[in-house]
């Protein structure tokens, strides 16, 4: 007799009144909605049932086979589905049990355990708006009547109902067919231990025993399972345990998610099974997250992993490996150099292993020791079930593993799906366990490989949510925009303060973005260059900068910055960015088809007062010069006093640019840069500069609100505008934005290709990387010398490592050597662009970098690069969130995207075009303009010096002209 030791109690009260609904009937479409949180925490249950007991994968229902049904059924009619499971532990006995959800994990409700011998069916009862469960039982005993003086053999019939009661399990009824017999009834109790059995109940009629077994008796509509023998015969559905756990992980995601299993080729799918099948190596508990990587696990599984496989690299040496002994005792066969072995690591992990510090015992001097193996090991197979695909090449499957000692068909099973697989030789493999995976698509000597992000053998499943943190979350849009169309036609200071004002005070105490507040810096600089705009007047097509202009736009610019910064104070906003004062000179009555002229006086530099640059504007918007006030200072403190003379060509898009100083001696190169902006039609237009160190592809960067490109030079020389539309033969599989970014730096010179082949999946190198720096930076000095001892004269990277070792750019190691053939990490290149945004541009690092950095794989980021990625993800250099590997080479197509976004940081364009014919004018006095600093032949004086570079324009010019 089952519970036994239950205390039990009859309910009568409700029985007659209640209707019974067959549980085949009500239990279609249950679970349907079901929360991944809820899905997650009962197939958590499961899998932990089935890894202590097992499975009953082919659906014999036996006794000592583990696990045998679930389903998931609202018991007590509050519409809140419970976990029921089915299972036996040992060979002697199984169980039942009810689990419930409290919001995060599963709990049990109640447990119950049988013998099968003595029950005889297992079922489901609707009564009313509840479901009970029933279980009927047939026992055997026998007792002496000592009336009669006989023994008498008794066979009883009992049926338990039991019912969910808040979060518990209770019996509500508990009948046997001899209850309503008064006769020996002490016998009957003498005959269970305790006295328990039935001494709590009560003696009850024939006709209230069959109204109780009526209402409660189990149809064969409401059977679950029946005894055959030592069978259980499974009575609903049709259902395996296998097909319930499955509809389970279908709630973990969404519609949204996808299952691509199908869609995958048979050689894919192949590629990927052995793929993870390779992780069959892993110690411990079969573990790996790049979370939180233990360097312990994965030493020792590349250890394993070469130790059983002799063909991944080649070993320095080979069975020549004398006197070295592994923990075990075995004899080292062969030894890897740790970078070879690294290499592996890196193409698996994205990381590199410190071998000396998590394998002392098998390293020695940068070379690793592998043994012998020791013991055979058995075949793995891998069953996939489920591929979804994440975003950026990440697919996420659930699957399962299978074992076998079948030897002789070993090459069929490692190169065939486990479900492919003959049935003759299926029979021989056994299930070892389930989980999950992580596995980012990558390119591997041009064709598609994969590597591990997360990996896990215990069972456990993930839901959408935990899915989500592998996904990069992009900066929200901005919660504060400007209409510059209402903006544009504005004169004074105290309409752009009046507008922006009320743009604040539309926050409604809210705080600014990052993007809002990179939007709220563009529209102050916008309003301190625009309402202190001053005008000068030209003579003979020059203009003089002196003191006197300078002074009257650099008071308006400052009146106009205090207010506009009074009202971030008075609201609490702290920008991420210091405010850049532009002083804009406005020259009136100048041709820009003529030769034009601008004197730079020394007196400038007395009523610079706080600004940060000057920018004077040609008679239109396309033609302007600009030049930071430091390299000013610095120019006229080396030089004095000097002048920029441009001149268009009348038949062609060149510009002759020459430098002067106060004597009108041409400057063929100036110790800082000037900037210009020229017309142009569009993004990949580029500058192209013929001088006296040689002839180049200069680059710019575009504005499509004046039309114009942007670049920055030292040089006197002649500046060509090409339309360097290029094609690129390999870039269609990448996003609109990313192909977008490299068609940009490839036509501006950043970047080069091979052939019309740009090799996006290709390393970074050193060299390269410093090669789009300096052009990035206008930095380029052919004539510059470098230090370092590994980069001779004749390397085609040659002038730009000098320049970048000259400004700072980059820097070489402590043996003084640049090592150009590295690649790039991401993490170094990330850390770079993101410091290159403090140094170069005033960004202000973030108080609290964690907030930026919600990578998976955060913990991997070296402490000398967190506070520069962080600000690179502030700023939108690349995504927050998803996965990092920071130790990664930067691949050319991802190096590219990021410099792009730098590029474009660090140069801005005008939001809005503004018309210049009214500015406060101002009047030079103090400077005397000379006719011979502007005559024709000065200008024309360098094109002698220039023919050398000639040939090189024609052929470049020739070559990227779009067709």
């Amino acid at each position: 007799m089952m519970k036994r030791l239950i205390s039990l109690a009859i309910v009568f009260s409700v029985i007659f009144s209640l209707i019974a609904v067959p549980v085949s009937a009500i239990k279609s479409g249950q679970g349907e909605n079901i929360t991944p949180q809820k899905a997650k925490a009962y197939l958590d249950v499961i899998n932990d049932v089935v890894n202590k007991y097992g499975i009953d994968i082919n659906n014999n229902y036996k006794y000592d086979k583990g696990f045998y049904y679930a389903d998931l059924i609202d018991f007590n009619g509050d519409g809140v589905e419970e976990l029921y499971l089915i299972y036996s532990k040992n060979e002697f006995s199984f169980n039942d049990s009810i689990w419930g959800f409290n919001g995060s994990e599963a709990y049990l409700i109640g447990e119950n355990t049988y013998e099968p011998r003595n029950i005889s069916e297992i079922g489901l009862k609707k009564v009313g708006n509840k479901i009970y469960l029933c279980y009927e039982e047939t026992s055997y005993f026998s007792y002496i009547d000592i009336e009669r003086d006989k023994e008498i053999n008794v066979e009883e019939s009992t049926l338990m109902v039991q019912e969910v009661n808040g979060k518990e399990l209770q019996v509500v009824t508990f009948i046997s067919s001899e209850l309503y017999f008064t006769y020996d009834k002490e016998l009957i109790d003498e005959s269970y231990s305790e006295g328990t059995g039935y001494a709590n109940l009560e003696s009850i009629s024939a006709e209230q025993h069959n109204e109780i077994s009526e209402s409660y008796s189990i149809d064969d509509e409401d059977l679950l399972f029946r005894r055959v023998n030592t069978l259980f015969e499974h009575q609903i559905d049709g259902q395996t345990p296998t097909d319930f756990i499955e509809s389970l992980k279908d709630k973990l995601t969404s519609s949204n998610m996808k299952d691509i299993y199908s869609e995958k080729s048979s050689e894919e799918k192949v590629a990927i099974s052995k793929f993870l099948n390779g992780f069959r190596y892993f110690p411990y508990n079969g573990e790996y997250d790049i979370s939180n990587p233990d360097q312990t696990v994965l030493a020792e599984f590349i250890y394993e992993l070469f130790m059983r496989n002799y063909d991944i690299i080649e070993p320095v040496k080979q069975d020549s490996v004398e006197h070295r002994y592994d923990a075990d005792g075995l004899s080292f066969q062969r030894e890897y150099k740790e970078e070879d072995v690294n290499r592996i690591a890196m193409e698996l992990f994205g990381m590199n292993i410190d071998f000396q510090k998590y394998l002392p015992y098998d390293y020695e001097n940068g070379y690793i020791f592998i043994g012998q193996a020791y013991d055979a090991e058995p075949l793995t197979s891998i069953k996939i079930n489920n591929i979804y695909s994440l975003e950026n090449g990440l697919l996420y499957m659930s699957f399962e593993k299978f074992e076998s000692w079948d030897y002789e068909n070993k090459d069929v099973i490692e190169d065939s799906l486990y479900e492919d697989l003959p049935s003759s030789i299926k029979q021989n493999f056994h299930r070892i366990g389930q989980g999950h995976a992580i596995i980012r698509e990558v390119l591997k000597n041009g064709k598609k490989s994969y590597q591990l992000i997360k990996y896990d053998t215990n069972g456990e499943y993930l839901t959408e949510e935990q899915l989500s943190k592998y996904l990069t979350k992009v900066n929200p849009e901005p919660n504060v925009s400007f209409d510059y169309s209402k903006v544009k036609d504005f004169k004074e200071g105290k309409e752009y303060i009046n507008f922006f004002k009320n743009i604040i005070s539309g926050l409604n105490g809210e705080k600014p973005n990052d993007k809002a507040n990179g939007e709220i810096v563009t529209y102050i600089q916008h309003s301190i260059e625009n309402s202190s705009t001053v005008a000068v007047n030209s003579n003979k097509n020059k203009i003089a900068i002196d003191k006197n202009v300078i002074e009257q736009a650099s008071d308006a610019a400052e009146k106009t910055k205090l207010e506009l910064v009074k009202i971030l104070d008075d609201n609490n906003i702290t920008l991420n960015k210091t405010i850049d004062i532009v002083l804009k000179i406005n020259s009136q009555g100048l041709d820009s088809n003529k030769a034009m002229s601008i004197i730079f006086d020394t007196s400038i530099i007395e009523a610079l007062g706080e600004s940060n640059g000057i920018r004077v504007v040609l008679g239109d918007n396309q033609h302007t010069v600009y030049i930071n006030n430091k390299d000013l200072r610095n120019i006229i403190n080396k030089i004095g006093s000097i002048s920029v003379h441009i001149q268009k060509d009348k038949d062609t898009d060149i510009y002759t640019i020459v430098f002067t100083d106060s004597k009108g001696t041409e400057i063929s190169q100036l110790p800082y840069p000037i900037s210009f902006s020229l017309p142009a039609d569009n993004e990949l237009a580029t500058i192209f500069v013929n001088y006296k160190g040689g002839s180049d592809n200069w680059g710019g960067q575009y504005g499509s609100t004046t039309k114009s490109i942007e670049f920055s030079t030292r040089y006197s020389g002649e500046y060509s505008i090409l339309k360097n539309e290029i094609n690129i033969s390999d870039i269609e599989d990448l996003t609109e934005e990313q192909q977008k970014a490299i068609k940009f730096m490839v036509s501006k010179g950043y970047f080069e290709l091979e052939g019309d082949k740009f090799n996006g999946n290709g390393p970074l190198t050193r060299y390269d990387f410093t090669r789009a720096l300096v052009k990035m930076f206008f930095a380029l000095d052919r004539e510059l010398e470098t230090t370092f001892t590994d980069v001779e004269k004749s390397n085609q990277y040659y002038p730009y490592i000098a320049s970048g070792q000259k400004d700072d750019i980059v820097k070489g190691f402590e043996d003084n050597t640049f090592r150009g053939d590295l690649n790039i990490s991401k993490e170094q290149l990330i850390a770079l662009c993101g410091r290159t945004l403090v140094d170069k541009k005033g960004y202000v690092y973030p108080e609290n970098p964690k907030d930026y950095l919600s990578f998976v794989d955060s913990d991997s980021i070296a402490d000398w690069a967190t506070v520069d990625i962080a600000i690179a993800v502030q700023n939108g250099l690349i995504d927050n969130g998803g996965i990092l590997m920071p130790q990664m080479e930067m691949s050319r197509d991802e190096g590219a995207e990021i410099l792009y976004k730098l590029f474009m940081l660090l140069y801005e364009v005008p939001p809005v075009a503004v018309e210049i014919d009214e500015a406060v004018e101002a009047t030079s006095e103090s400077v005397e303009i000379k006719e011979s600093g502007t005559s024709p032949v000065v200008i024309g004086s360098i094109l002698g010096v220039l023919a050398i570079g000639g040939v090189g324009f024609y052929l470049f010019k020739r070559k990227n002209t779009v067709k």
